[in-house]
This record gives structure tokens, sequence and C-alpha cells, in this order.
């Protein structure tokens, strides 16, 4: 059950980078780094995170990424069971390590002339790696 509990906080982090203190020491990891496509998988969470966030805003463009918070917690949960088995990371650790790619991907995004467009962007590479929407009921 952590893995969407740190869902919502990906979510609730991508409104506010006072979610980690700026003193607060990170935790001592005897974990392995994370593999390329772990980090990856990882950062495209964070990604789908922040823009199910847009879409509950209503940003304009964020109704196009259908599914994106089921599916995206789906794939969270996953990428942060694989991330942990492949490493050795504890749920902190894990936890830490997503909010930091949430703080920066945010960063990068505010920091955007086109802030939308960059997120956009970012979407559009990460939804390959989500599993297909289920097909509706009959």
């Amino acid at each position: 059950m952590i893995i969407p509990i740190l869902f919502a906080l990906a979510l609730e982090t991508s409104l506010s980078a006072a979610a980690l203190p700026g003193d607060a020491a990170p935790p001592q990891s005897h974990a392995r780094p994370l593999p390329p496509e772990d980090e990856v998988a990882l950062r495209c969470g964070a990604v789908f995170a922040i823009a199910a966030k847009a879409q509950e805003r209503g940003e304009p463009g964020s109704e196009s990424w259908a599914g994106l918070n089921s599916r995206g917690r789906e794939f969270f949960a996953r990428s942060g069971a694989a991330a942990m088995d492949h490493t050795g990371m504890t749920k902190d650790e894990l936890r830490a390590a997503v909010i930091t790619m949430v703080l920066a991907l945010n960063a990068e995004i505010t920091a955007a002339k086109d802030g939308r467009e960059v997120l956009a962007g970012k979407v559009e590479t990460c939804l390959p790696l989500l599993p297909p929407e289920p097909a509706p009921a009959r």
C-alpha cells in the first residue's frame, strides 16, 4: 500500500516545493544506485503525478492524457516496487528519491517559458510506458 501513498505524495509535492525543507538531510542509504530503466520509470511516474494534478486543475491541453490518475498510479506502484527490488532501497529512500524528482521536474517546468509545453513533451515521452487503457465495459 506504500506505493499508492507515494503517488499521492508525488501529487501533493507537485503543488509545493515546500514539501521538503531545505535543511532536511537525505536518509543514509545502503541501496545500490538506481538502474537507468528504474530511474526513467520513476521519473515518468513523477511526470504522470504532475500531469494528473494538472488535469485535476483543468489546465488546457491536459484532458488529452486519458486515465493518468489511475493508470499513472498503477505504473508508479509497479515502478516503485521494481526500484526497491532492484536496489534494496527502503520506502523512505524511495520517497526521498521521488520527492527529489518531483521537485526537479517542477523547477524545470516553472522555469520554462512555456511550462505547459514542457510538461506536455514529458508526458508524451512517457506515455508509451503506460499499460494500455482497459476497454470500456459493454
